[in-house]
This record gives C-alpha cells, sequence and structure tokens, in this order.
C-alpha cells in the first residue's frame, strides 16, 4: 500500500485530475494527470467491475497499477496527480513483469 502521503484520497481531487488534467492510453490501463502544488506526487487507482466481476481479481490488478505507479513515482522529479484506471484488457496479461514492460514507453511522458 502507497503511504497516505502518495494517495489521492479526496474524491474531488480525482474528479479533478480526469476532467481538467492530461491523459494517456496504454493498452491495459488509462493514465490520467495533472501538476500539483504539492510536495510529493500522489496516485489513485481505479478497477471497475467492467474488467472483472470477481473482487479477488479486481484486487490483483489494483495492486499491480499501485506498484507500477509507485516506480513512476519514483522515476519523476515534477509533482503531479494521477490516476490509473485499468482496462478490461488487462485481465489477458499473466504477471505484474508484463504489465510493467507493457507500460515502460508511456511513463516518461508524465509530468513532464
Amino acid at each position: 500500500m502507497l503511504p497516505r502521503k502518495l494517495r489521492l484520497t479526496k474524491c474531488r481531487d480525482v474528479v479533478a485530475t480526469i476532467r481538467q488534467g492530461a491523459h494517456l492510453t496504454t493498452p491495459y490501463a488509462h493514465i490520467h494527470y495533472r501538476r500539483s502544488n504539492n510536495l510529493h506526487a500522489r496516485v489513485a487507482c481505479i478497477v471497475s467491475k467492467k474488467v472483472s466481476p470477481l473482487a479477488v481479481q479486481r484486487h490483483k490488478y489494483q495492486r499491480w497499477l499501485r506498484e507500477s505507479a509507485r516506480a513512476a513515482i519514483n522515476n519523476q522529479s515534477a509533482s503531479c496527480d494521477m490516476v490509473w484506471m485499468a482496462k478490461p484488457k488487462i485481465t489477458k496479461l499473466k504477471n505484474l513483469k508484463e504489465f510493467k514492460a507493457s507500460l515502460m514507453p508511456y511513463l516518461e511522458k508524465l509530468c513532464r
């Protein structure tokens, strides 16, 4: 789990990031982001029932998103708010390593 200071906890922050920020579309996730005045980058991860009706599966993909977001936070110098939303296609992947490999070309574009 990410520390509280690295999480987007308020609904209005998540909605503002989705509506006002830019976004990246990867094969397995949508990443919405916008610059913020906070000291740290903050992240929210969303996995809907469209991805999987089983809670166990949704939690697994949520952990994948959080781990990938953690790597993205460590690699960037700018502070920004990010909302990571899983696509149903993520269920085709076998493990976290494949997911992270598919994100690498996109992560350098975040908050630059």
